[in-house]
């Protein structure tokens, strides 16, 4: 077992619930609640720093922080790969799926219909809009925030909206409104995983490996409790 200590974890500053959200200097979500029970249970203690994505690739890269959360092998790999570490991943803390959500009153739209999309700025959608995009036949914006394109997508000035579906659930149930949008699941998406990355603690992320996979029961209802199902 790693010997117990204090560390920095990177966050992403961006009100994403139910995965992570900031409000002052706290950092909340899903994520700090599976990390945080794996601090208890060993004995560490874990401080977030939350800023924005790229910066806070960056700082960890630099070697500002301990980890860095939420990371995918698949974000970023050209800063990645120019800085030379070795990034170790955690296995899967929590599974997402990023697709495209519609008014439910539209009922099942193809993709040809599907004429402007939003998205959070940064997010990278599924090759196949990023194609139709290039092709002129498909019109991408961008927002800061999910409340920017959840309004867009109720005021009918979007045929769809590209996020993780269950930050779109959340939205809508928080807003008394859980039946206004629905996943269009026939159109294309993608389903990963975030992950928990360090450049210098490997012999730590093993021991937070085991406590994953032997804490299963535990993280299932934390889960839960934030109404996520798979």
């Amino acid at each position: 077992m790693a010997r117990a200590g204090d560390y920095v974890i990177g966050v992403q500053d961006m009100p994403y619930a139910p995965f992570s959200w900031t409000k002052g200097d706290e950092y909340f979500g899903v994520g700090r609640d599976i990390l945080d029970s794996f601090a208890a249970a060993r004995g560490h203690q874990f401080s977030y720093v939350a800023l924005p994505y790229l910066r806070n690739l960056k700082g960890f890269l630099a070697g500002d922080f301990d980890f860095q959360f939420p990371e995918d092998p698949a974000w970023s790999n050209e800063i990645k790969n120019k800085s030379g570490k070795r990034i170790y991943y955690s296995d899967a803390l929590i599974d997402y799926i990023d697709g495209v959500s519609v008014l439910s009153k539209r009922g099942a739209i193809g993709l040809d219909e599907l004429k402007r999309m939003g998205t959070i700025i940064g997010f990278s959608p599924v090759n196949a809009y990023r194609k139709r995009a290039a092709q002129g036949n498909l019109y991408i914006y961008e927002n800061p925030v999910v409340d920017g394109l959840i309004s867009q997508l109720l005021l009918g000035r979007t045929d769809g909206i590209y996020l993780s579906i269950d930050v779109v659930r959340n939205h809508m149930r928080r807003m008394n409104m859980p039946g206004a949008a629905t996943f269009a699941k026939h159109l294309p998406y993608r389903k990963s995983n975030y992950k928990l990355a360090t450049i210098e603690h490997p012999e730590l992320m093993k021991e937070f490996n085991a406590f994953l996979a032997d804490s299963e029961d535990l993280i299932n209802k934390i889960k839960a409790s934030y109404e996520l199902n798979y």
